[in-house]
């Protein structure tokens, strides 16, 4: 579905949020992770002010699960991380994130690189009311802040803490989709 009345929105990741990012890029390379995305609708898209780790049900190599109820009011999207294979939406993502946020964005950090990779989907409507996914365009706001005192700790606590989940849906095929 395309609409000319509609634009693909901008997403702006606030310095903290990158600075957020890249820690965990960097600690856990081969793993994924998720987060809550705190922020507001703003004139041309979205500003995501901050980066919220809830903890996790699992987190894997090939993938991760937040567990319930740690959501915040105001969150306003999920982002997730590949890792090393690349920043896309699986089909594991559309079941089960992609349509579930207005905003879904996967991230990854392919082996050597320096710069992180994103997939924004954003889910809108058209002013006839007709609904759809776009991509977005991510603009990062620049600035060098430090990490706020504690946050790594918590979210690697968050990210590390024993799983309970071991395995996903033996029922779920990717090739299903």
């Amino acid at each position: 579905l395309q609409c000319s009345l509609t634009q693909k929105p901008i997403i702006y990741l606030m310095p903290i949020v990158q600075t957020k990012l890249q820690a965990l890029m960097e600690i856990y390379p081969n793993r994924e992770w998720c987060g809550y995305l705190v922020g507001e609708k703003i004139q041309d898209g979205y500003m995501i002010k901050d980066l919220v780790i809830p903890p996790h049900e699992a987190s894997e190599g090939g993938y991760c699960l937040a567990e319930p109820f740690h959501q915040l009011a105001n969150c306003i999207g999920f982002l997730h991380s590949h890792h090393t294979m690349g920043a896309f939406h699986s089909g594991q993502d559309a079941h089960t994130v992609d349509r579930n946020y207005t905003i879904s964005i996967t991230i990854a950090k392919r082996q050597g690189a320096t710069q992180i990779e994103y997939a924004p989907l954003v889910n809108m409507e058209t002013p006839c009311h007709q609904k759809f996914q776009s991509t977005a365009i991510i603009s990062l706001v620049t600035a060098t802040l430090p990490l706020p005192i504690g946050w790594l700790e918590e979210a690697r606590a968050n990210i590390d803490k024993p799983h309970t989940v071991k395995a996903l849906n033996p029922e779920y095929h990717v090739d299903k989709f």
